[in-house]
């Protein structure tokens, strides 16, 4: 707890509380994706889809007076995105940047919170077969 002196006497300005929190989602997106092959090297793509997600959470104050608790609330939504991909020659290796934003409401009528998020993935691709690359 923090105190401060204010109007000649001390007060309680903040007081730390213990608990746990715990949040669980899982996100199934569905959609298309055109992808652009300006040249051998580089690729780019747009996508756009509908998504569903299920969605847990748990919290609990540290004297456990205070709880709430979601299970598997789901919610349903549109993502939107794109994503650029360098090509190496010869090579089975790729490298891709992949940007989405999920807008996901709830299916609650009561429960209007935007469950949804911007996303930001980026990583090595091996492509087990020959791909095209125009």
């Amino acid at each position: 707890s923090q105190y401060g002196y204010r109007d000649g006497k001390w007060q309680l300005i903040s007081e730390e509380r213990s608990g746990t929190a715990e949040y669980t989602q899982w996100l199934l997106s569905g959609g298309i994706m055109v992808r652009f092959f300006p040249d051998p090297v580089w690729s780019y793509a747009i996508k756009g889809g509908l998504s569903y997600k299920t969605i847990s959470e748990e919290q609990q104050s540290g004297d456990g007076l205070i709880s709430y608790k979601t299970d598997a609330m789901k919610a349903f939504g549109i993502f939107l995105g794109a994503e650029a991909e360098k090509n190496f020659t010869d090579s089975p290796f790729s490298v891709f940047l992949d940007i989405q934003q999920n807008y996901l409401i709830s299916a609650f009528a009561f429960d209007k919170t935007n469950y949804g998020g911007f996303q930001i993935n980026a990583g090595i691709r091996y492509y087990l077969k020959e791909r095209r690359l125009e």
